[in-house]
C-alpha cells in the first residue's frame, strides 16, 4: 500500500478517534488541551515519514500519537465503565492502560527520538545500552501499572532509576551531536535542545502533583501541567523544522527573544511587587488606600519597560543570538568610521573589508556611480 495513504490514514483515524473520545466523555476537559498535541504528533509524523522515509523519526511520532489516542480511549472506557452497575469488564485495567499510553508517548518523544535525532541513527553503537535501558524501563513501568499496589511500590524505584539513566543517555547523545556536528547539525540540535530544556524542567515539576486539584496550590499546579503539555505540543514542530531544515537558522532569534521576555517579565514583576510594598507601607501611615500604590507601581513598570527590554535584549543577544549582535556591532563600527572619512577610495576599501568580514561572500563587486560633469 502507498506510504502516503497509510501515514495520512493513521493521522486522520487517530484525530477522529481522539475527538470521539471527547464527545463520549465530555467530563474530561483535558482532552481539549491534548487535541492539538495529538494532531501535531500524527501530522508531523506523517509528513516526515512521507518526505524522509529512511528516517524513523516520522514513524516514531506516529507511534507516540497513537499511544496518546489509545490511552485516551482506554481512559474514557475506564472512567465510564467503572460507574456502571455492574462495572464494565476490565474497567480498572483500562485506566491503567490510559496512564501507560501517556508514559509511552513521553518516553518515545523525550528519550527515543532525541537518541536518533536528526539523522535517524544512534551516535555510536555504545548507545544501544541506552536503548536497552529505555526498553527495560517501559517493561518495568508496564509491570508496575498492571500489577497490584504492592508490586508497583517495589518496581517504582527501579523504574525511576531506569528513567533517569535513559534521560541522561538521550541528553548525552544530543550533546555529542552538537559538539561533533557541522554548522547545519548544530542548528538542528539547537531546535531540539531549546524545547527539551523546557520539558526537562516542567515535566518533573508537574509529576510532583499528578492531580492538580489535590495540590497545595491547585491553580499553580494546573498551570505547570499546561506549560508542560505545551512543550509536547511544540516538540513535533521543532523536530519537523530541524529534520526538514525549514528556516533552520532562526532558532537563535527565537531563543534570544524568549529568554529576553522571560527575564524582562521577571524584572518587571519584581519591581512592581517592591514598589507596591514600599508605597503601601508609606501610604498606610497617612490613611491612604492601596489603590494609589498599585497605580504608581503600574506607571513605574510602564516607564521602565522599554529601557529594561533594550538592555536585556542587548545582553541576551550577546549570548544566544551572537550572529545578530556581531552584525549590529560591525554595522555600527562602519557607520562610526564613515562619519570621519572623506576619501571615496578609502570608503570603498573599508566597505569591502566590512562586508567580507560580516557575511564572507564568495564574490563581491562595488559599483560607484560616476560623477556627472558640471
Amino acid at each position: 500500500m502507498n506510504r502516503h495513504v497509510v501515514a495520512w490514514g493513521i493521522t486522520v483515524v487517530g484525530i477522529v478517534a481522539y475527538l470521539g473520545v471527547g464527545v463520549v466523555d465530555p467530563s474530561d476537559a483535558s482532552i481539549l488541551l491534548w487535541v492539538p498535541v495529538v494532531a501535531l504528533f500524527l501530522s508531523v509524523g506523517a509528513v516526515l515519514w512521507t518526505r524522509v522515509p529512511a528516517n524513523p523519526i516520522g514513524p516514531l511520532f506516529l507511534l507516540a500519537g497513537m499511544a496518546l489516542v489509545l490511552g485516551s480511549m482506554s481512559g474514557a472506557y475506564g472512567a465510564i465503565g467503572s460507574h456502571q452497575v455492574p462495572a464494565w469488564p476490565a474497567a480498572g485495567l483500562a485506566t491503567t492502560v490510559s496512564n501507560l499510553g501517556l508514559i509511552y508517548a513521553i518516553a518515545i518523544s523525550l528519550i527515543g527520538i532525541p537518541l536518533i535525532f536528526p539523522d535517524g541513527r544512534l551516535p555510536s553503537r555504545r548507545f544501544r545500552v541506552v536503548v536497552a535501558f529505555l526498553a527495560a524501563d517501559l517493561i518495568v513501568l508496564t509491570i508496575g501499572g498492571a500489577a497490584g499496589e504492592e508490586t508497583a511500590a517495589l518496581v517504582q524505584p527501579v523504574g525511576l532509576v531506569l528513567t533517569i539513566v535513559a534521560f541522561v543517555g538521550a541528553a548525552t547523545a544530543v550533546t555529542i551531536r552538537f559538539r561533533r556536528g557541522g554548522p547545519t547539525q548544530r542548528q538542528q540540535v539547537k531546535w531540539l535542545a531549546a524545547n527539551a530544556a523546557m520539558a526537562a524542567i516542567l515535566f518533573p515539576i508537574a509529576l510532583l502533583n499528578p492531580d492538580p486539584e489535590q495540590a497545595a496550590i491547585p491553580a499553580l499546579a494546573a498551570a505547570v501541567w499546561v506549560a508542560a503539555i505545551l512543550t509536547l505540543l511544540f516538540l513535533p514542530v521543532v523536530i519537523g523544522v530541524a529534520v526538514l531544515r525549514y528556516r533552520l537558522y532562526e532558532i537563535d532569534r527565537i531563543v534570544s527573544r524568549t529568554v529576553s521576555y522571560a527575564v524582562v517579565t521577571g524584572i518587571l514583576a519584581a519591581v512592581f511587587g517592591v514598589v507596591v510594598l514600599v508605597l503601601s507601607s508609606i501610604l498606610a501611615r497617612f490613611g491612604q488606600s492601596d489603590s494609589i500604590a498599585v497605580a504608581a507601581s503600574t506607571l513605574a513598570v510602564f516607564a521602565i519597560f522599554q529601557p529594561v527590554l533594550r538592555r536585556v535584549r542587548h545582553t541576551v543577544d550577546r549570548r544566544f543570538n551572537r550572529a545578530r549582535y556581531d552584525a549590529e556591532r560591525t554595522a555600527s563600527s562602519f557607520a562610526t568610521r564613515l562619519r570621519d572619512e572623506v576619501d571615496i577610495d578609502s570608503v570603498a576599501a573599508d566597505l569591502d573589508d566590512t562586508v567580507r568580514a560580516a557575511i564572507r561572500p564568495t564574490d563581491l563587486a562595488l559599483w560607484i556611480r560616476a560623477r556627472e560633469p558640471r
